[in-house]
């Protein structure tokens, strides 16, 4: 299991979302998973996460929910089977969909 989860919601971020991800994934750090919470996207978001195929990525699809029900959605799932607890504590970061990192 992975020290770190990290959680990123995405709306019709096709513009954006390959570079984020790309940010996340290229980090020197490694031992992460990265949950993409795609929320009801209706551009091309889609499409361009179905491309895609690092083993550390979870990407969940919601029907348009809005930011903060996505970004609960991501955490919820990173606490309950994502990373280990250090500590006792367990780790889960949020990435916005048009940051890089």
């Amino acid at each position: 299991m992975p020290i770190l989860s990290v959680v990123m919601p995405v709306y019709n971020q096709e513009t954006y979302v390959y570079a984020a991800i790309d940010s996340i994934l290229n980090q020197t750090f490694k031992d992460f998973e990265f949950i993409i919470v795609n929320d009801g996207s209706t551009d091309d978001t889609n499409e361009i996460l179905k491309t895609v195929s690092d083993p550390r990525v979870r990407i969940l699809s919601l029907p348009r929910s809005g930011f903060l029900k996505a970004l609960e959605h991501g955490v919820r799932r990173g606490l309950r089977v994502g990373a280990r607890s250090l500590a006792g504590r367990r780790r889960v970061a949020h990435l916005r969909s048009h940051g890089v990192v």
